[in-house]
């Protein structure tokens, strides 16, 4: 397996030379590189990514029933080390685009399926709303079982970042570090009080229930999973 150092998804409507989401994943991505790693971005915008039916069936057998282009970009997630969620503010929320993609893999989250990697995560917004993003791209990267490092923030307009390169640079220095520092292996595990409790939560529930499906069948038979705490779930399947 191809191992991606670096992956970035940029969940735009609009297309590469049009998406300031995808501008600044650019920007990310020669900076990776720079340093010797290898970067892939991917635009959902190219891809087909039909709505979720919300029919559940992932949730019980670990598959999805719709069969479209999803299951390339959850190849190149599984393969990846660091993953970064890139998208613009819409409505002081996620576009669309994004949004049904994330729903598409909701099941991820019961099982902590990129449990070992690290995400950060690229807000963009023409002046406010950058927060609603970043917590929300936080929230659901740490369900997905990584160690989310750091969100970066990027005003188009007021203040002017995104063409002013001394403006963006201020953030943008800090933020390649942190990714830099994650590949090299040193990542802070002491702020992991949320992903501790859901992962308690989900072991008591899926490992005591009699019944068999994805979901408990992974928290009982998955390695990791069946660790005692999810720091040392964590440690695992990163080593792995």
């Amino acid at each position: 397996m191809n191992e991606i150092d670096v992956l970035i998804i940029v969940g735009s409507n609009r297309s590469i030379n049009d998406s300031n989401s995808y501008k600044i994943s650019q920007i990310i991505k020669n900076y990776i590189e720079e340093k010797g790693y290898n970067c892939e971005i991917v635009s959902l915008a190219d891809y087909d990514i039909k709505f979720c039916k919300g029919c559940m069936r992932c949730f019980m057998t670990g598959e999805c029933s719709i069969n479209d282009d999803l299951i390339i970009i959850k190849d190149k997630m599984k393969k990846a080390r660091h993953i970064i969620f890139a998208s613009p503010v819409y409505l002081h929320d996620v576009p669309g685009i994004m949004k049904n993609f994330l729903d598409r893999l909701a099941y991820w989250t019961h099982v902590f399926e990129l449990l070992g990697k690290t995400s950060s995560s690229v807000a963009v917004a023409s002046s406010n709303g950058l927060s609603y993003i970043s917590n929300y791209h936080k929230k659901v990267l740490e369900l997905f079982g990584t160690i989310y490092l750091d969100g970066l923030e990027v005003t188009v307009d007021k203040p002017p970042m995104l063409n002013k390169i001394d403006n963006l640079n201020i953030v943008l220095d800090n933020y390649i570090e942190n990714i830099l520092n994650g590949l090299k292996n040193d990542v802070d595990l002491t702020k992991i009080e949320n992903q501790i409790g859901t992962f308690n939560l989900y072991k008591k529930r899926y490992t005591s229930t009699d019944e068999d499906y994805f979901e408990s069948l992974c928290w009982k038979n998955d390695n990791a999973l069946k660790k005692n705490s999810f720091l040392d779930a964590y440690r695992y399947r990163r080593k792995m």
